[in-house]
């Protein structure tokens, strides 16, 4: 059964990326991962800046440090996330 929340775009991606193998699919996945972070961070800091509800703001915040903690190399809680912040992240991926 399809999945009905994959767009198209995602759906010719998946398609895409199935025809692949070994070496040609982990360069393909790895190029389409960074992109898609890429995108995200944008996403997510977009609503840092502009959402008008706190608890939106303060989860885009929050994603977007620790994001930006792990694109740096540094694995959860190397980075100076503070207990209330990783509180947050899991609060709202519950």
């Amino acid at each position: 059964m399809p999945d009905e929340t994959v767009t198209g775009p995602e759906q010719r991606e998946i398609n895409r990326l199935q025809k692949l193998s070994g070496a040609e699919f982990d360069k393909a996945y790895i190029h389409h991962m960074v992109h898609d972070d890429k995108k995200d961070v944008k996403d997510f800091q977009s609503k840092a800046d502009d959402a008008k509800d706190p608890d939106i703001k303060t989860f885009a915040t929050t994603t977007l440090r620790f994001s930006r903690t792990l694109e740096n190399g540094r694995g959860p809680r190397c980075g100076g996330e503070s207990r209330e912040e990783w509180n947050v992240i899991r609060r709202f991926n519950s």
